[in-house]
């Protein structure tokens, strides 16, 4: 008889929480080239104005706290006073700062960055 024991990628494995959270920090840089970035400071910069990558136990989350951040991920222009309301209109995004600006960010990132994503992830469990 013999006794095969697991090498320290079994509890990586197990316990995959740092490898979920370096890929959440991954994910959020590699949206960068996605996320619009205004021309003007007043009107903020989204790709880098209230970022937080938040650990919520088992569900890593990445979190634009702008509070138009949701209109600029889905596409919609918004109208009117405080508060705003979307109008049903397509945002056109400006592409000065980030050409690949855009609604939907992170799968568009996750389109052009799986592959890295998924390497860096096989790398961290058992490598």
């Amino acid at each position: 008889m013999t006794t095969v024991g697991f090498g320290a990628w079994a509890g990586r494995l197990a316990d995959p929480g740092n490898v979920t959270g370096e890929l959440a920090y991954k994910v959020r840089e590699g949206a960068e080239p996605f996320v619009p970035a205004s021309a003007a400071p007043e009107w903020g910069y989204l790709a880098s104005d209230s970022v937080n990558v938040l650990d919520a136990g088992a569900n890593w989350t990445i979190v634009y706290g702008a509070p138009y951040a949701h209109y600029v991920f889905v596409g919609k222009v918004l109208v009117g006073h405080k508060p705003k309301h979307p109008n049903g209109e397509a945002l056109n995004y400006f592409k000065g700062n980030h050409s690949n600006a855009g609604p939907d960010w992170i799968e568009r990132a996750a389109d052009a960055n799986m592959a890295g994503w998924e390497t860096f992830v096989v790398g961290r469990l058992i490598g």
